[in-house]
């Protein structure tokens, strides 16, 4: 089985960390930074999409084969 809930949770410490960075960097006028972090946070928002994504159809599964 596949623990989706950890992985899940993963990618949302994840979008947290790069949504505070990306603060930090924006007041300091990092702009150059903030593009690179904002590309890493897409790509951790995009991941969390696809794991619940395969959670959804693992739960679907799980339905249909105790039916």
């Amino acid at each position: 089985l596949v623990n989706t809930g950890a992985a899940a949770r993963t990618e949302h410490y994840e979008i947290a960390a790069y949504t505070g960075l990306i603060e930090m960097a924006r007041a300091l006028g990092e702009q150059n930074a903030v593009s690179l972090l904002d590309e890493n946070l897409k790509s951790e928002k995009q991941t969390l999409r696809e794991v619940e994504s395969i959670e959804k159809t693992l739960r679907d599964e799980l339905k249909a084969a105790t039916r």
